[in-house]
């Protein structure tokens, strides 16, 4: 038996994607920080939608999306990426 919550118990509503306000994702290449999808560059290439922040990152994957080392570096989740690099840069300065 389903379960009713009334509104006001609810501090954030659930809501679809596109109605939550301005939808942001990290690009694919360079898993940096979050931009707004209007902003960004999309590739289809079905049944996968990739995201980049500049020409620069389209342009380096493009070139070695196929290399074996870049193709095990993608499969992991860009948040994850993000960390890592984000632990590399700091490890350097």
């Amino acid at each position: 038996m389903p379960v009713f919550i009334p509104k006001e118990l609810v501090r954030n509503p659930w809501k679809p994607e596109h109605q939550r306000g301005c939808i942001r994702r990290r690009c694919h290449w360079c898993a940096g920080e979050k931009y707004k999808i209007r902003s960004m560059l999309q590739v289809l290439e079905a049944p996968m939608r990739y995201f980049f922040c500049s020409e620069q990152c389209l342009s380096h994957w493009r070139q070695h999306r196929h290399d074996a080392a870049v193709v095990n570096w993608l499969r992991v989740a860009t948040g994850e990426r993000n960390k890592i690099l984000k632990e590399r840069r700091d490890a350097e300065a």
